[in-house]
């Protein structure tokens, strides 16, 4: 009964945003372009109807568009590509008028008027790179473009998917408070390519093929979801009329290093890069058909601080795109990319054997094609099919027969890995929207946009003890061991969302955005045959965008959204049958395995059928300013609450109070030791505070933020970007997934035993109070391009740990309230200096790069658990590092 009500909500919604398209007399950006608007005036300020308009530039296959103002004096082009532009206004009488150097960012409407001037004589005005740097009609808020310029010049990993990094707010890939595996959406052209298991970067697609990247957090209209941090959405290069091209190679010795430690128990980390690539873009048949191709072979090796190896990485990589309009009111885009991910010392650092780390194979393919039909120029229509296939394999690097060693005492894992890994995805999206813009609709303007999106992903999950057994040693003796044959679970995510939006234009100051997005999640497992996983969100947006002084130059907005998690198979696998059982066993000195305790998993798990899907309300409110050409300034701040989160709960285990003493300080606590360890059963649910008994409290996580950041955009031979966030991140249930008092999606062990909930309330691990960044290009005299970039970064909270044994095995719980300890500041300096060589219209440049230039050796993890290495450091910040490079555009 509840399935037909489902279905017919989501059939009725489609049918609304049908029903509205036809009735309205029938445009908005999308995730792939902008929009360039305005109004054509006379030297009083009144508007002129059917002024021609005609907008030039190179990425505009099939040439030069025109639109004839409206009786309004407006004027529209819609759906353009990311690029440079040329606006002309023409009328009979009046001077023609011109803008040039109009720079058109992703996602982005400018609002550009026109002052036509009477005259008897042909004459011409033209304005050069009058082109806005504030959106005055969009919502979004605290959001960062990483233009072509910035990507080419800053120096960095050159690691597509840490892009993110360079944005305010945002430090190891968790943004704005999120959760560390699945807070970012990493999305291709609009379409998300991350993990369908856990929501982790999947498709590493060649960073030298990205035009820009758009980092998305605050005031996102409805066609956007599918996260809870931000959305890193990278837009591909494509052809033009005229061939172009680029070969570049970046070398990083590994001895190109300093040392930042003394410490013989931390050797610096050293870095060792080989990246060479090369590319073509051009025409097959101009205005017509275009081409962009790329070929990439890049190589890491690192060496981790305390390990004697490098952990050595080859990726080459290959893409391929074309743009083709077979006709005046269609555009069609399709790209192949192909990469490799293999390495070998995985899991390396200081507390790790070489032997006991597991090699890496993971090959994978994406694609995706496209397709936009313009009715007119109010309405246009944009299709899209993409997706990726591949595998992601971790094997043992002793092989399958050798059993792996962990240390209590000295944290060491050694003789083999402890497991193996074996991952299959494949994922693929369809989309489809209908944009509309009406000019004379109730009052004043509106953007309408209807979408629908169908995804369906696949898992396939390997994963086991080497040889079934993991010892557990304490200092080199025989202790314990952990029996696990592992499982292998199998998932198929399908996901319907629609959405219906609005972007009101009241008059010439106030916008108003409001728009809904349903999603229907559906979670199957193929060996039981059976759909478990069924939940389903609507989620409201509302804001506006008010232009202060009606000049486009300043914005204040404000905006309240509900934003649903990705859908990851991670929430519901465990119900899969296929798992074996867990056993405890006691290792007597002549190697004699005794079983203690046996968790039996097979069929262990239920999953409450009224589990609904994570969530996040977001409020944004800012101030965006025009100081002077080119440049802006803004401030925003940023309120979140997570909610609904998922896990799992032991509903059948019993547990009594004890006490333990500290050896280390000699204070007791009270913990939980199990009275029927081996007979817990689970519940995939939302845990609620008093609908269990083992549930103690209901698990939230809260960010407060406040961004302050000024954008100049490159132009007069320098940019510059520079951004402070003062924010907090706390909760009960962790943004980290680092051993037992970590979240994973859906995967904790917060509520499989209360010692885990002890001391929950604090400073969440990724809670960095104070973020400042700069970044900045500068062409000096003899064509020297410097390109720094500084970042100062709070330390990650820690909470120290006491790991005790109990019925149940071996427990780690919080001694102080979580995020009791803070790791230094983080202060990184990174420079390049690149000479140039203009030979006609081509540029040869010589770089060289030199990375962390003050040598800070800052830890960025330490050891929690109680005993003689209690926040000792395990990995340190990169050393100073030099890299050199060559590159040629032609």
């Amino acid at each position: 009964m509840k399935t037909n009500l489902t279905k017919k909500l989501l059939v009725g919604f489609l049918g609304i945003g049908l029903l509205l398209f036809l009735v309205i007399p029938l445009a908005a950006q999308s995730k792939e372009s902008g929009v360039i608007q305005g109004k054509v005036i006379d030297e009083e300020g009144r508007p002129i109807p059917g002024v021609a308009v005609i907008i030039k530039g190179n990425k505009l296959i099939g040439g030069p568009q025109t639109t004839f103002t409206t009786k309004r004096g407006h004027y529209r082009f819609p759906a353009l590509p990311v690029g440079v532009y040329q606006i002309e206004a023409r009328l009979s009488g009046f001077a023609p008028a011109k803008i040039k150097g109009i720079r058109l960012h992703v996602g982005k409407t400018l609002t550009i008027d026109l002052k036509l001037k009477l005259s008897k004589m042909r004459e011409e005005v033209t304005v050069v790179g009058k082109s806005p740097t504030v959106d005055v009609t969009d919502t979004t808020s605290a959001s960062t473009i990483l233009t072509s310029e910035i990507l080419k010049n800053i120096p960095n990993s050159e690691f597509t998917t840490q892009l993110v990094n360079l944005a305010p707010g945002v430090v190891d890939n968790v943004a704005f408070g999120g959760a560390q595996s699945s807070s970012v959406s990493y999305q291709i052209d609009g379409v998300d390519v991350s993990d369908p298991e856990g929501g982790t970067a999947w498709v590493f697609i060649d960073y030298n093929v990205i035009e820009e990247a758009n980092v998305l957090t605050g005031g996102l209209n409805a066609e956007y979801g599918g996260f809870t941090g931000a959305i890193l959405n990278t837009i591909t290069k494509s052809g033009g009329n005229n061939f172009n091209g680029h070969l570049e190679f970046l070398y990083q010795g590994s001895s190109w290093n300093n040392k930042n430690s003394s410490d013989p128990n931390l050797q610096s980390p050293k870095q060792g890069y080989f990246d060479l690539n090369g590319y073509l873009g051009g025409p097959v048949v101009r205005d017509r058909l275009w081409f962009f191709t790329g070929l990439q072979y890049y190589r890491t090796k690192r060496y981790p601080a305390g390990f004697p190896k490098a952990v050595d990485y080859k990726q080459p990589r290959s893409f391929l795109k074309f743009t083709w309009q077979p006709g005046e009111k269609d555009r069609v885009q399709s790209f192949l990319e192909y990469d490799l991910y293999n390495g070998v010392n995985r899991g390396a650092d200081a507390y790790t054997d070489p032997e006991a780390t597991v090699t890496q194979k993971s090959p994978e393919i994406s694609y995706s094609i496209g397709w936009m039909h313009t009715f007119n120029s109010d309405t246009y229509l944009d299709a899209k099919v993409a997706g990726y296939s591949g595998y992601y394999y971790l094997n043992p690097s002793q092989g399958y027969d050798i059993a792996g060693h962990y240390d209590l005492y000295t944290e060491r894992y050694s003789v083999n890995s402890p497991y193996y890994f074996k991952a299959d995805r494949y994922r693929s999206q369809a989309n489809i929207a209908l944009s509309h813009h009406s000019d004379e609709f109730i009052k004043g303007s509106h953007d309408f946009k209807f979408g629908a999106e169908y995804e369906r992903s696949y898992t396939r999950n390997r994963y086991g003890y080497t040889t079934g057994i993991t010892y557990v040693d304490y200092n080199g003796e025989p202790y314990l061991a952990y029996g696990y044959e592992g499982y292998d679970v199998e998932g198929i995510n399908n996901r319907y969302s629609a959405y219906a939006q609005d972007s009101w234009s009241v008059n010439d100051k106030l916008t108003v955005n409001y728009g809904v997005r349903y999603n229907l999640y559906r979670g199957y497992l193929p060996h039981i045959k059976k759909t478990v996983y069924k939940s389903h969100g609507i989620a409201p947006r509302i804001g506006f965008a008010y232009d202060v002084f009606g000049d486009h130059s300043t914005a204040f907005k404000a905006h309240y959204g509900k934003y649903y998690e990705g859908f990851f198979s991670a929430y519901y696998y465990n119900l899969d049958p296929t798992r074996s059982d867990f056993i405890l066993y006691s290792v007597a000195p002549n190697g004699n395995l005794t079983e203690l305790v046996r968790w039996p998993y097979k069929n262990a798990y239920t999953i409450d059928n009224k589990i609904r899907h994570p969530n996040m309300d977001q409020f944004v409110v800012s101030l965006e300013r025009e100081i002077f050409k080119d440049t802006s300034i803004g401030v925003t701040f940023i309120w979140r609450n997570n909610k609904d989160i998922i896990d799992r709960v032991n509903y059948t285990g019993v547990f009594n109070t004890t006490t333990v003493v500290d050896p280390y300080t000699g204070q007791t606590y009270t913990v939980y030791n199990e009275v029927n360890p081996g007979g817990d059963k689970y519940i995939i649910t939302n845990p609620e505070k008093g609908k269990y008994p083992i549930v103690s409290f209901t698990p939230y996580r809260k960010y407060r933020g406040i961004e302050f950041m000024f954008n100049k955009r490159f132009s007069n031979k320098w940019q510059l970007m520079v951004s402070y966030v003062y924010s907090r991140t706390t909760g009960n249930y962790n943004n980290n997934f680092w051993g037992g008092t970590g979240s994973n999606v859906g995967q904790s062990r917060v509520f499989m035993d209360p010692n885990y909930q002890i001391n929950a309330e604090g400073h969440l691990t990724y809670d960095p109070t104070h973020m400042l960044k700069i970044s900045g290009t500068f062409i000096l005299p003899f064509d020297i391009s410097f390109s720094p970039y500084f970042e100062l970064v709070s330390g990650f909270t820690y909470t120290r740990l006491l790991r005790v044994r109990l019925n149940q095995g071996m427990v780690s719980f919080m001694t102080e309230p979580r995020g009791s300890r803070r790791l230094d500041t983080r202060k990184t300096l990174n420079l390049r200096f690149e000479k140039m060589f203009f030979l006609d219209r081509r540029r040869l440049g010589l770089i060289l790069d030199v990375f962390n230039v003050f040598n800070e050796g800052t830890p960025t993890r330490v050891i929690a658990i109680a005993g003689p290495e209690f926040a000792q450091p395990t990995r340190l910040v990169m050393p100073r590092g030099f890299r050199a490079g060559v590159r040629f555009f032609f």
